[in-house]
């Protein structure tokens, strides 16, 4: 599936450490996708936090390895100042082909790339919202 015209929506890079996340979750319940993306604060093991995404109105998400292959193909996701943040493209065969069958068209095709964790996701929704801060663990 083509993608193309990716925006940032924001940058992974404003909350978590240089080296990356530790692990993520993911959790779907009535038409909410809550994305929680765990990380250790202050690079202590000692402190471990988590941030979610939730996207609202969730009609499709796809987990694929990152890198790897993946059926969704989109040459400006090689640009670097994007790798590291969720994106909503402006163009999607997949929200093409829904607006074809179904005439939904307040959709918007998400992606982001965990590298640490070795995923890219992909979430077809109304919206997406990050949440704040969570300390969740201490030894």
């Amino acid at each position: 599936m083509r993608l193309s015209n990716p925006k940032r929506v924001f940058d992974l890079d404003d909350f978590l450490p240089p080296d990356g996340e530790t692990k993520f979750e993911m959790f779907f319940s009535e038409g909410v996708l809550n994305l929680d993306i765990f990380y250790e604060t202050d690079g202590s093991e000692a402190r471990v936090s988590k941030r979610r995404i939730r996207f609202p109105q969730a009609k499709y998400f796809f987990k694929t390895p990152f890198p790897g292959y993946s059926f969704f193909s989109c040459p400006d996701d090689r640009e670097l100042s994007l790798l590291n943040s969720l994106v909503n493209y402006e163009q999607s065969e997949m929200l093409d082909m829904e607006r074809n069958t179904s005439g939904l068209t307040d959709y918007k095709h998400f992606r982001l790339f965990l590298h640490s964790s070795g995923a890219a996701i992909h979430v077809v929704s109304q919206s997406c919202e990050m949440l704040g801060e969570e300390l969740v663990g201490r030894s």
